[in-house]
């Protein structure tokens, strides 16, 4: 769908807009780490987990701009009105088909991911992923409704490099060092491709039961 210059405007000013990985295909929406991430803030300091030395906490993430934007967004998926269609409308207008829900953050609570679930309803064409460490809200989420959409990957991470997926019910993903041998299955081609998707699309495939991650 097309949108006007004036509507774009609204609906990024509603929303936060979205943010655009250089690695991947299409876009995301980044969230503020430092605020966002429940388990992965009691990581921080465990040198074995997979958020030591948090990416979206250093570089271009200190952006003053970066950080207004994200500051924006959680308010709008926390108190927005209007944030489950105004997300429909936005991601519908571009033309990548495939969305990565934030490439800094994670979900804030049950209703967070109830919202998520319907944008992607609300997309059907489109192919969205989710990684989280906040199990609990994808468990809350079995008891109560049962199943995701067919086009919303959830892929539960592994809070400790080279630990082995936690779970064979959902779909999983893992960050694995350089020396480790006992998971070298499915890993990440990114770092062979100059650091981008290219041509995979694993992350976003149901089909796909777990992707390792080489740490970096």
């Amino acid at each position: 769908m097309r949108l006007t210059a004036e509507r774009r405007l609204l609906l990024e000013r509603r929303t936060g807009g979205l943010s655009r990985p250089s690695k991947m295909p299409g876009w995301s929406y980044s969230l503020p780490a430092g605020k966002t991430c429940h388990v992965g803030s009691q990581l921080l300091n465990v040198e074995t987990s997979v958020c030591h030395n948090c990416y979206a906490m250093k570089g271009h993430y200190r952006f003053p701009n970066v950080i207004t934007a994200q500051e924006l967004r959680l308010r709008a998926v926390k108190f927005s009105l209007f944030w489950v269609p105004d997300m429909i409308e936005l991601i519908g207008s571009k033309r990548e088909k495939y969305f990565r829900w934030h490439d800094s953050g994670d979900l804030q609570s049950l209703n967070h991911l109830l919202k998520i679930v319907k944008v992607a309803q609300g997309l059907p064409d489109y192919f969205f992923w989710l990684p989280t460490l906040e199990f609990k809200f994808i468990r809350s989420f079995r008891t109560m409704v049962g199943g995701f959409p067919p086009n919303l990957t959830v892929r539960l991470s592994t809070p400790i490099v080279d630990q082995p997926p936690m779970t064979t019910e959902e779909c999983t993903s893992a960050v694995i060092s350089s020396h480790s041998t006992t998971w070298r299955q499915g890993v990440c081609p990114a770092p062979l491709q100059d650091n981008k998707c290219r041509q995979c699309r694993d992350c976003w495939s149901q089909d796909v039961k777990h992707v390792n991650y080489e740490q970096h």
